[in-house]
């Protein structure tokens, strides 16, 4: 790439909007996760559901981290480097911005991990709450290793070596890869949703059934409201999963039709994924605080019923 295109790239108007952009909602989505991290320590879940939850957080957390340095030294050598002669080292790609993408694909399998843990507790309800926290940190360990792995082997990175202009996709090879690669966790993330689905209304009918179990009726009532959270952090992602393939989709379709410049505006504001990690701690929280104000309603409904019905038998029997 020559000179003068630099030039264009580094000082175009939507080019630098789509990286401080990224930039501003890595910074937003790092504090909001930490914020949540701090309230969702004192959750009385069980040690698995709560190591995944954790996790996920975390993830939000490390990935804001990644980005935050990645556009960082971006931006530092677009600002203070001689275009002419400016190129992005690799290890800022893969040293970054590579564990940044890594970690946007562990969300889709943690997600997948936290419903078959709720299966599993559904499945052993009887017993499940002797069950330690090993469950749930292989449930991690997998989440985290398996998509590193994955996307490493069959994408061969996210890097062409060619382009030290930007990290980001790389050549028509390596992108199009990429995209199966996301097409797959996008049907991941749709059979998350249809288990969740499926788990929420089998524990619905569970619940209907009359029990004395206390242990059966905490793993029943817990089971709830963790799927209350699962549900719509599923349906989130799923809308900004079919998003993120979408944008994809369109950087593949231009890539051979547009110029270098333009190419390079496309590969910078098709990378979404900070914007999903602002709204989905929020989300996470508000159906958290939300369970908890349905079960405090139902506590004090079934207090107010208790009391009626205690006052209406001691007037009938001092009448």
């Amino acid at each position: 790439m020559n000179c003068d295109d630099t030039v264009k790239v580094i000082n175009d108007f939507w080019f630098l909007t789509a990286l401080f952009g990224q930039l501003i909602a890595s910074i937003i989505s790092a504090v909001l996760s930490i914020v949540v991290v701090k309230k969702c320590c004192d959750l009385h879940f069980h040690i698995n559901t709560k190591v995944l939850l954790m996790a996920m957080l975390y993830l939000y957390i490390l990935h804001s981290f990644f980005m935050i340095i990645t556009l960082t030294i971006h931006l530092s050598y677009y600002f203070f480097t001689d275009p002419c002669t400016l190129s992005i080292p690799l290890f800022v790609c893969f040293g970054f911005r590579f564990p940044a993408v890594c970690s946007m694909l562990s969300f889709v399998t943690l997600q997948f991990f936290m419903v078959v843990e709720r299966s599993i507790a559904l499945w052993k309800r009887l017993h499940y709450e002797s069950y330690g926290p090993k469950l749930g940190v292989a449930f991690v360990l997998l989440s985290v290793i398996l998509p590193s792995g994955t996307l490493f082997f069959a994408v061969g990175g996210v890097q062409n070596p060619r382009t030290t202009l930007f990290c980001g996709f790389g050549g028509n090879a390596s992108a199009s890869r990429l995209i199966v690669f996301l097409s797959t966790l996008c049907g991941i993330n749709f059979v998350t949703l249809l288990m969740a689905t499926a788990l929420f209304f089998l524990n619905r009918f569970l619940s209907k059934r009359k029990s004395y179990s206390l242990n059966l009726s905490y793993q029943l009532r817990e089971g709830a409201t963790i799927i209350r959270i699962i549900l719509p952090l599923s349906s989130f992602q799923n809308i900004f999963c079919l998003l993120f393939f979408s944008c994809g989709l369109v950087f593949l379709s231009f890539e051979s039709v547009v110029d270098r410049v333009t190419f390079f505006i496309l590969n910078a504001a098709v990378y979404i994924i900070p914007y999903y990690t602002i709204v989905s701690p929020i989300l996470v929280w508000f159906t958290i605080r939300w369970s908890q104000q349905l079960k405090r309603s139902r506590t004090t409904k079934i207090v107010n019923q208790s009391t009626s019905s205690y006052f209406d038998a001691q007037k009938k029997m001092w009448r």
